[in-house]
């Protein structure tokens, strides 16, 4: 009985360790990693692959090819440039862990009308996350 009770303690801490299921994923898989701090990510270098992490504040309401990560000082833009990975619109306040590429200056392909993200506007900030893999709980 000691044995059973031993066992489960050990599988309830390394799921714990882990932290909870995401609940929706999208691009490519990966395992949950140390983040990187928001607001370390305008001084990354430039094509560095991370992980961040924080609350949606925002989200592309055209395409969901966007989102922006807070962690309640910093917000950062996270985005798919080649449109693979489409956030549901209404992730609004869920938390959610991206992996992603640093991308300075990056090229803007937000585009009106017919075939495009239809009419509104896309963020176009100095520096941001190209989306690789991301994760919303």
């Amino acid at each position: 009985m000691k044995r059973i009770a031993f066992v489960g303690l050990l599988l309830g801490a390394a799921c714990a360790a882990t932290g909870p299921a995401p609940q929706w994923k999208a691009g490519r898989d990966f395992a949950a990693g140390p983040t990187m701090s928001l607001d370390g990510v305008a001084k990354a270098a430039a094509g560095s692959e991370i992980q961040i992490a924080g609350s949606v504040t925002r989200v592309c309401q055209g395409r969901g090819c966007w989102v922006e990560l807070s962690d309640g000082k910093t917000q950062i833009i996270a985005k798919s440039l080649g449109h693979d990975v489409l956030f549901p619109k209404d992730c609004v306040g869920r938390q959610a862990r991206v992996m992603g590429v640093v991308r300075v200056d990056p090229p803007s392909e937000c585009k009106g009308g017919e075939g495009g993200h239809g009419d509104h506007e896309c963020p176009k900030p100095k520096v941001l996350v190209e989306i690789v893999g991301a994760h919303l709980y």
